[in-house]
């Protein structure tokens, strides 16, 4: 056997082997990674309304200060009610927390978790979290970008009428 044909076979094996594993994961109850929208809003929309916690909404045009004492407090709410919903299903793995745009979590747990916290009342959404391929061809269209002065290279200015 070759140099070539043995490593090959050593790449074969070692992506068998992951995908054995990777099969064997999602059937022993691990689950698969779900992102979860919370219904209470994110750090940039709240207005208030928690005795504890002021308002974190700037102003329009300005940007949240992500240091702001009551920004920091805020977020710490946020994420221990994200903890709090996500142990009301039996725990799971918490991957990542967002709070600033987007209330919610992505964990890793099993579908009849994803299930069981899509009908709580806390939640907005439960969605499997997926790679998606970004499609651009169609979009300067749809949006009616393209042709003459549409952002394909034209001029954006119009020519006034006489």
């Amino acid at each position: 056997m070759t140099l070539s044909q043995k490593f090959a076979k050593f790449v074969f094996s070692a992506a068998l082997a992951l995908t054995l594993m990777h099969g064997a994961a999602a059937q022993s109850g691990r689950g698969k990674s779900y992102i979860v929208q919370l219904a209470e809003p994110p750090a940039v929309a709240y207005e208030g309304g928690i005795n504890t916690h002021p308002p974190t909404k700037s102003a329009e045009g300005e940007k949240i200060d992500a240091d702001n004492p009551a920004v920091t407090s805020y977020r710490e709410h946020l994420r221990a009610r994200q903890n709090a919903v996500l142990d009301r299903v039996g725990g799971g793995s918490k991957l990542h927390s967002y709070g600033y745009v987007f209330n919610g979590f992505a964990a890793q747990i099993t579908e009849a978790q994803a299930q069981a916290l899509a009908k709580t009342p806390d939640v907005l959404s439960v969605v499997p979290d997926e790679i998606r391929q970004i499609d651009t061809a169609t979009t300067p269209a749809f949006l009616g970008l393209s042709g003459s002065g549409g952002g394909s290279g034209g001029s954006t200015k119009r020519r006034a009428r006489t």
